[in-house]
């Protein structure tokens, strides 16, 4: 989780630095927007399902954004 914030507000930093060119910056945007969406999703899901063992969605959301390192 902590990689991906930094990552995602360090993105965002670089895109805020200067005016916003589509040519240059989007794919810092979308990266940016992926990365943001990744937390999102991991936020989500319980960490323990009902009977407070891990949740076997955790295993599937952290493979589903392996690609983005750090999870």
């Amino acid at each position: 989780m902590c990689n991906l914030n930094n990552r995602a507000k360090s993105a965002l930093q670089e895109l805020e630095a200067q005016p916003f060119n589509s040519d240059r910056d989007a794919s810092k945007f979308q990266e940016v927007a992926l990365l943001i969406k990744a937390l999102a999703e991991i936020m989500k899901i319980p960490i323990l399902d009902n009977e407070g063992l891990l949740n076997p969605s955790s295993l599937t959301i952290q493979a589903k954004y392996k690609t983005l390192g750090g999870i």
